[in-house]
């Protein structure tokens, strides 16, 4: 069973009126977006959504909420560009699996050899 989104209007006349049942519809369709994502990123998603939750409790005013939340979005993704567009650190020691395969991340700007 998927739970609906009501439409704008209904949301608003909650908003203004019935904000707990706001907040519930809210919860459940985080709850609902995160029971069915995968099962291996399920755990990142709770993580993420205790995160969201923490700062929600924080900031009480609607607007102060968009912008804590939208300020973590934008970290967030300026994260993933510095690593897109500047590389990861390189271990000091490069892995090798159980075969004695060596394992090679792609550098930014360079190659590594790897060492027997």
């Amino acid at each position: 069973m998927e739970l609906q989104l009501p439409p704008f209007d209904e949301l608003l006349t909650l908003a203004r009126e019935r904000p707990n049942e706001l907040e519930r519809l809210r919860r459940q369709l985080c709850q609902r977006a995160i029971d069915q994502a995968p099962e291996a990123t399920r755990p990142r998603l709770r993580a993420l959504q205790s995160r969201i939750e923490l700062e929600l409790r924080r900031h009480r005013h609607p607007l102060a909420r968009c912008v804590r939340l939208s300020a973590l979005m934008h970290a967030s993704v300026a994260q993933l560009a510095r690593v897109l567009n500047e590389g990861m650190e390189l271990p000091r020691s490069i892995p090798r699996t159980a075969t004695g395969a060596c394992v090679l991340p792609f550098p930014a700007g360079g190659s590594r050899r790897c060492r027997r």
